[in-house]
């Protein structure tokens, strides 16, 4: 049974649990497409001090979209109640870079719609990036990801390739199979109908 689209954000966050060390850095790339210092500096007449639990102060920014941004100590993190789409987005890069290493998990339909899914969604994190991104940024990110996958040993390779494979050790083949499917393409159409900053949290 599919995950329904209420908890989609969550399916895939849960993912990262499942995924074998994390071909793609998440939170170090999310800073990638956000800058942060440029985002604080564009609201500078939106973002409120405010003083954390421990007495240290923070600086919080309101999007108005449901998303905030916190800073505190030299470093940002961004919320949204919506659904962390820079998360999803990152454990996309690592799901569609693993199924590169291991043909054959996937008929040629799925494939393509495996690789139109990635597009949708990569299209949104370039244009919702801070500063916006060229296109063929996403695809950048990919394919650096299976750069890095075809860099491990076979003996890892082929370890990764079962568990995108149906059976006992297959934790990650019904995902693989889901954000293949048309059903992901409409959840895509769904959870991305409004433009928002495409941040990290909640993940796991």
């Amino acid at each position: 049974m599919r995950p329904p689209f209420s908890v989609l954000p969550l399916t895939l966050a849960l993912t990262l649990a499942l995924l074998p060390g994390l071909l793609f850095p998440v939170a170090g790339q999310a800073q990638d497409w956000i800058d942060f210092g440029l985002l604080m500096r564009e609201n500078a007449d939106r973002v409120m001090v405010i003083t954390d639990a421990n007495g240290q102060p923070e600086q919080v920014l309101d999007l108005g979209d449901g998303v905030k941004v916190t800073c505190a100590d030299g470093s940002c993190y961004g919320e949204d109640p919506k659904g962390a789409i820079g998360c999803n987005f990152a454990i996309m890069v690592d799901i569609a870079a693993l199924n590169a290493a291991c043909p054959g998990n996937l008929d040629a339909a799925a494939e393509t719609r495996l690789g139109a899914n990635f597009d949708i969604l990569g299209a949104f994190i370039e244009a919702n990036a801070v500063p916006p991104r060229p296109a063929g940024y996403a695809r950048d990110l990919l394919h650096s990801a299976i750069e890095r996958q075809n860099g491990v040993g076979a003996d890892e390779t082929a370890a990764i390739c079962k568990r995108l494979q149906p059976g006992p050790d297959g934790d990650l083949a019904e995902m693989l199979d889901f954000v293949a499917s048309e059903e992901f393409t409409a959840v895509l159409d769904e959870v991305l109908t409004t433009p928002r900053l495409p941040v990290m949290n909640p993940c796991l």
